[in-house]
């Protein structure tokens, strides 16, 4: 599954990933790729020198969320405050009529 050919459904997919696989899915870079699969809790497994992922396991690991990644590679998570607080943080809102 190595080609450029475009994903169209899961059940394009083949059972067992590779990273470029992986890449594709995700829409990353082959770095980021292979930052991924090394990382602590992600599901590959190696055969020699082949890194390969089970298909459900790596959608089920997306499922749950890849919040161990996050913190691997120290990456925070961004939290949007409502607009009225943002508002009132920068002072745009002083309570004052204009």
């Amino acid at each position: 599954m190595n080609d450029k050919k475009r994903l169209n459904s899961y059940e394009d997919l083949p059972l067992v990933l590779d990273v470029a696989d992986i890449q594709r899915i995700m829409g990353i870079s082959r770095a980021s790729a292979y930052e991924l699969v090394h990382t602590p809790g992600f599901p590959a497994f190696r055969r020699g020198r082949l890194i390969k992922v089970s298909k459900i396991a790596f959608f089920e690991w997306m499922a749950k969320g890849s919040k161990p990644y996050r913190e691997a590679t120290n990456k925070r998570e961004v939290s949007f405050p409502d607009l009225h607080t943002a508002a009132l943080s920068k002072g745009a809102y002083r309570g004052k009529k204009t």
